[in-house]
């Protein structure tokens, strides 16, 4: 199963994607930039982790456009743990950084199994 990774800095990429190739995931990877929604579709992204320092706004715009998009994978935010609240980006799923390795994986794989039941 394919994650598309939102991330512009290459060690954190490193380690997110080390995390979920370990767990049996295929991690491609794209800048918070890009055309997210095009390699998402074209990888056949399940889940796309959002790990990018991009405001709320425009992330939640991209999600909507992901959740809108004929692959549809299921959304990942993860977030500055410095923040008190959790911005809505209309994410499926939140995470808070610093998190555990285990959860980010739990997470992803929570999120894969809910769009493999939908029949995404």
């Amino acid at each position: 199963m394919h994650v598309l990774l939102v991330e512009s800095e290459a060690p954190v990429v490193r380690l997110i994607a080390w995390f979920l190739v370990d767990a049996g995931f295929a991690v491609a990877r794209v800048a918070p930039d890009g055309d997210i929604v095009g390699v998402a579709d074209e990888c056949g992204a399940a889940v796309v982790v959002f790990n990018a320092g991009i405001l709320p706004d425009a992330k939640r715009r991209q999600i909507e456009l992901l959740h809108n998009s004929a692959n549809s994978p299921g959304v990942l935010d993860v977030s500055d743990g410095a923040r008190r609240a959790l911005p809505d980006t209309s994410a499926d799923a939140y995470l808070m950084l610093p998190f555990d390795a285990d959860d980010l994986v739990a997470a992803v794989r929570q999120l894969a199994a809910v769009r493999s039941t939908q029949g995404r």
